[in-house]
């Protein structure tokens, strides 16, 4: 038993040497370890194995630290760590960065409220952009596809006679969400903007409406002087 002791000592200082008094240095090149780290490996060809196991095995770690790292073998494997405590264990993913759910549509028909002062939703002809969003053509409803918070921005044209008035605003499940916009007496094809930052939920129902003080006006496809080919554009990004 000595004599074992005294050739895993001898391993020990000869082929760690950096062990004692810092941080240790696994590497091929002898080079010593990062001050800031206790253990600092280095390689060009071979990674890091952390130990792999099932949910359950991770899920039975007596008093996990906190920090604790696992690979996960089944149900959604990944890397994980422990972002609780020893007592209070919460075991989180180490997730991959994923692309932000987006999309922009535009509608090339003219439309119009049928009934004065009444919100109707803007029906989009295409969505040549998308990434994640559900669209209903006849509802004119996107569909978000996953929680967070979405920066909102859009473009009405509207197509007004002297007096009448605009308003456009977009809705979270039916709901109007402020600020607004509107325009007065405008019989010009004016592009109108309107930008929007709300928390919503995965499944929620967003829509871009408008309204006439006038009954059967509403938004129009602009005049060719202004360079675009739409009555109506949005963009729905996530920003967080």
């Amino acid at each position: 038993m000595n004599h074992k002791f005294s050739l895993l000592t001898a391993l020990v200082f000869f082929c760690c040497p950096q062990v004692f008094g810092q941080g240790v240095a696994l590497n091929t090149t002898g080079a010593t370890a990062d001050t800031s780290a206790m253990l600092d490996v280095a390689s060009t060809t071979k990674g890091l194995l952390p130990p792999r196991m099932t949910t359950a095995q991770k899920n039975v770690i007596s008093g996990p630290a906190t920090g604790l790292v696992i690979y996960q073998t089944d149900s959604v494997t990944g890397l994980y760590y422990n972002t609780g405590t020893p007592t209070a264990v919460v075991w989180q993913q180490v997730a991959p960065q994923t692309t932000p759910a987006y999309c922009f549509s535009y509608a090339t028909t003219p439309q119009t409220a049928p009934i004065a002062n009444i919100f109707v939703n803007v029906k989009f002809s295409f969505l040549p952009q998308n990434n994640g969003f559900t669209y209903n053509f006849a509802t004119g409803q996107f569909t978000i596809p996953k929680s967070g918070v979405y920066k909102i921005s859009y473009m009405v044209i509207p197509s007004l006679t002297g007096g009448s008035s605009l308003s456009a605003r977009v809705t979270v499940n039916g709901i109007g969400v402020l600020p607004s916009s509107a325009v007065t007496n405008i019989s010009t094809a004016t592009p109108m903007p309107g930008e929007v930052i709300v928390s919503v939920n995965g499944g929620d129902l967003v829509t871009l409406q408008f309204a006439s003080s006038t009954a059967g006006v509403g938004i129009a496809l602009p005049a060719t002087t202004l360079g675009n080919s739409f009555s109506a554009s949005i963009t729905i990004v996530q920003i967080q």
